[in-house]
């Protein structure tokens, strides 16, 4: 990395506050963004478990294979998004769009 950008003082600021830290940053943004990535893959595979008929949540983690925790948020955020209709009994559906 170099750092053209910053002067002497800015330089060494930087260094005081973050030592030697530009590296682990680097490393923790590359697995934020794998980890966006997996996330998208949660939702679109959630989202295709989804029929129109109402199914368990619990039905959907096991058919998916996907932790509970990542079903939910998927879920919460199809919800969100409109995408999801919510039936008594923990059961969920695809919302069909209306024609």
């Amino acid at each position: 990395m170099t750092w053209d950008v910053f002067d002497d003082g800015q330089h060494a600021a930087f260094e005081i506050a973050f030592g030697d830290r530009p590296a682990q940053l680097r490393d923790d943004l590359s697995r934020r963004a794998i980890g966006a990535v997996a996330d998208d893959v949660v939702r679109a595979t959630v989202r295709a478990a989804l029929g129109t008929a109402p199914m368990s949540i619990d039905t959907i983690i096991r058919v998916t294979g996907i932790p509970s925790r990542a079903v939910q948020i998927a879920l919460m955020e199809l919800d969100l998004a409109g995408d999801l209709v919510r039936h008594s009994g923990q059961l969920v559906s695809r919302r069909v769009p209306s024609v």
